[in-house]
């Protein structure tokens, strides 16, 4: 349960709300194991952490409504192959399309300063799942830095909030990871990568078959930029949104929509010389593996642990599996 002092809210912005989603995670059985939360920085890009997503084999991505609570009916199952990681830090990138309306976040120009208010959005974990699929928020403020990248705060952080959007001003400004608590295990801090880290990677991970497009350039009414244009690197004249026909009669076989009005090569095509066709294989001089499973330390425990002092005490991070 959230410290004294702080309660799970509805949020305020309803584009920030409908633009959180819910990561089921499944074994290679099929069954179940846990869950996590993501949001959406692009028509098809949804940002999480690397941890909700390792320990799992198949996942479903399921939209949220606009009351906050998860839309079961609206979802998407992918694979590994669906995924990118920063093997700087904790924070994967999801290739997803989900057919029912759903918000799309804008970034923060900066990372969050000490002192600045934060909410936390998420889906943490409440004792069963059923308790658990509603959207929460905590508030709270920037309180540091650890020497890391990861930045600290008081606004309360629970497993199943793993990948949940940190925001300033409606802007996100860094993605939730982990929680530090005492001997006790009592709450100490939250801790959340900021947004230059998670920008950085989404650079790193971009390419033909991942297709990010840089918010300047996303014509999506969550953007208030004068700048922002409808943008296809394949074919930069052509206007309105285009179809998967459409896509492949330009681009060829390997072409396919992005979801928001340009096109794109498919996994396993990459562009020409020219950028104007997709052709069979994997991108020159590109890595073709979309997923690296990090080296997992064989004295690690179900739950990461990193011992760090905070306030002259011993606490320990907290970073549970498979995001709950």
């Amino acid at each position: 349960m959230p410290p004294v002092g702080q309660s799970f809210a509805a949020p305020t912005a309803d584009n920030t709300r409908m633009s959180t989603v819910f990561i089921a995670n499944y074994d290679r059985d099929g069954q179940f194991t846990g869950w996590g939360s993501g949001f959406f920085v692009d028509e098809g890009i949804v940002i999480t952490n690397k941890h909700v997503i390792e320990g799992g084999r198949s996942y479903r991505i399921f939209a949220t409504k606009a009351d906050g609570a998860v839309d079961l009916e609206c979802y998407r199952d992918i694979s590994k192959a669906d995924m990118k990681i920063n093997l700087e830090d904790d924070v994967a990138y999801v290739r997803v399309f989900l057919s029912c309306p759903h918000g799309v976040v804008r970034f923060a120009a900066h990372d969050p300063a000490p002192g600045e208010k934060v909410q936390v959005l998420g889906f943490p974990n409440r004792g069963t799942v059923e308790a658990s699929l509603h959207l929460s928020t905590t508030t709270g403020s920037v309180t540091g830095a650890m020497e890391s990248t990861w930045l600290k705060t008081d606004a309360y952080i629970h497993f199943g909030n793993s990948g949940g959007p940190v925001v300033h001003d409606d802007l996100v400004v860094g993605v939730a990871v982990a929680k530090a608590v005492d001997r006790e295990g009592n709450f100490v801090t939250g801790l959340f990568v900021p947004v230059s880290v998670i920008i950085k990677g989404l650079e790193y991970a971009n390419d033909s078959t991942f297709g990010y497009t840089p918010q300047i350039q996303q014509s999506s009414a969550a953007y208030s930029s004068s700048s922002a244009k409808p943008y296809d690197p394949f074919n930069p004249q052509r206007s309105g949104k285009a179809s998967n026909a459409q896509c492949v009669r330009s681009l060829g076989a390997g072409g396919e929509s992005t979801g928001a009005g340009g096109c794109r090569c498919r996994a396993s095509y990459h562009k020409d010389l020219t950028g104007k066709k997709c052709l069979p294989g994997a991108e020159v001089g590109k890595n073709p593996r979309t997923f690296r499973t990090p080296v997992k330390d064989p004295a690690a425990s179900k739950r990461q642990r990193l011992r760090v002092k905070e306030a002259g005490k011993s606490v320990k991070i907290y970073v549970k599996k498979r995001g709950i």
